[in-house]
């Protein structure tokens, strides 16, 4: 059996200065949608919001990225998106995110 070598991407991107929980939640959920299109990859959303538990963390929020791409027939017949599995990834990663921000922030 042959094992890809990457399962799982993680992302975390803070919202320090957050004013609506629900923006950041829509600023994560439109990122995710743009790697979504661009890279053809499934992206889940996780958001984390420490302050209703009394903790003094920002709130963030955590992608988790498939990095099998997404084929006409699914992720089965994808391939993998091999520059994100490696180091320049979060270098991509954190570029394109700010990109993003600085066009629609």
């Amino acid at each position: 059996m042959r094992v890809d070598p990457g399962i799982l991407i993680y992302v975390t991107v803070p919202f320090p200065d957050a004013n609506r929980i629900h923006e950041a939640w829509e600023t994560a959920r439109a990122f995710a949608k743009v790697l979504a299109d661009e890279r053809n990859l499934a992206v889940l959303v996780i958001q984390h919001v420490p302050g209703r538990v009394s903790s003094p963390n920002d709130p963030h929020v955590h992608l988790l990225i498939n990095p099998r791409t997404c084929s006409n027939l699914g992720l089965q017949y994808g391939g993998l998106d091999r520059a994100l599995l490696h180091d320049e990834g979060a270098e991509i990663l954190a570029e394109r995110w700010a990109k993003f921000i600085a066009a629609n922030c």
